[in-house]
């Protein structure tokens, strides 16, 4: 029997309120930055994609944040997942691996909301549990991300409230 759990009454853990008020900040100043900075550009521009792909991260950050799940960064380039949130709740962790994706805000089309399909990483996919975060202008959908196709999308659609 472990007395350091029983003597605790609040299984639950997560970020200090201090800290997700400041990460919070910093995620929407830097979600205003690249938005300013991305209008003055061409969608395909040179360097456009990496800010899109900032600006979606700064979104998810806050998405989460809001939630009271620490978020930690991949250190790699080419990995499965972009970000990796968590918290414990109940004394259980809580674990989501994302992949996260945006749109440009000036693209001139209503976005599907759905990923590219790689066979070639289905297996690594499926056993990382890869959630792909989808994000254009605020609004964030988040999707399997080991899913052989995307027909269908509303039923696979995934909600992130606790």
């Amino acid at each position: 029997m472990n007395t350091m759990i029983d003597k605790q009454e609040n299984m639950n853990f997560g970020p200090t309120q201090a800290d997700i008020t400041h990460a919070i900040k910093q995620a929407d100043l830097k979600y205003a930055e690249l938005t300013e900075k991305l209008k003055t550009l061409p969608v395909k521009g040179k360097g456009t994609l990496q800010m899109v792909e900032e600006r979606a991260e700064a979104a998810v950050d806050k998405h989460f944040l809001v939630r009271g799940y620490y978020p930690m960064t991949q250190t790699l380039k080419r990995g499965p997942i972009d970000r990796m949130y968590y918290k414990v709740k109940d004394g259980k962790p809580i674990f989501y691996n994302i992949d996260v994706k945006g749109i440009n805000p000036n693209a001139n089309y209503k976005p599907a909301f759905k990923p590219r399909v790689d066979k070639k990483f289905l297996v690594r996919d499926k056993a990382v549990n890869r959630i792909v975060a989808i994000e254009y202008n605020g609004t964030i959908k988040f999707i399997p991300g080991y899913l052989d196709n995307y027909k269908n999308l509303k039923d696979k659609y995934i909600d992130i409230i606790d």
